[in-house]
């Protein structure tokens, strides 16, 4: 769907004038999801960057099946040389809990290379309830060791028991 759009702005300089003229500013929201041809697109409109806004995050991304990568994210830089790069600091609608779950988790996410670093605060305060990971929750880890190391932090880092009440509760470790 975006190919032909792409291929008719990038190959006819009037069409390309025009769109950019008529787009002053140009924001996408969930940039992480986007594709190369996309980018193109964007690229065609807005140039270096500079009429540009973005927001994303690569360990977000979950359009993989329609090419979308987090390459994309990490290339902004140079796809859009104009563009200034800052982090948002501030999650408005997560308490302290899901936000600090997923910090600890997304560390070692391989979306996580090369991104800007998780530096999150929580505008909503502490709820008083601790996020689990529940035996649904599990079948989606996949089964290499580093992984389940990986689980067995969260819960241990989220739930604050003991290994021997981990193993009582029958959460795997």
């Amino acid at each position: 769907m975006v190919r032909l759009p792409v291929t008719l702005i990038e190959s006819n300089k009037e069409v390309r004038e025009s769109l950019a003229a008529r787009h002053q500013h140009v924001l996408v929201d969930e940039y992480q999801d986007v594709n190369r041809a996309s980018v193109r697109l964007l690229k065609s409109i807005v140039g270096q960057g500079e009429r540009l806004w973005v927001v994303g995050d690569s360990r977000q991304s979950i359009y993989r099946f329609r090419g979308a990568s987090s390459i994309n994210m990490r290339r902004f830089s140079s796809d859009f040389p104009e563009a200034t790069a800052k982090q948002l600091d501030v999650n408005y609608r997560s308490h302290k809990e899901i936000i600090n779950l997923f910090t600890i988790f997304s560390n070692d996410m391989k979306a996580s290379e090369g991104a800007i670093p998780l530096n999150l605060e929580a505008q909503k305060a502490s709820c008083g309830a601790i996020p689990e990971l529940l035996p649904q929750d599990l079948l989606c880890i996949p089964q290499q060791p580093e992984y389940r190391s990986l689980l067995g932090q969260l819960v241990l880092s989220t739930l604050s028991v003991t290994p021997q009440e981990n193993i009582r509760l029958g959460r795997a470790m």
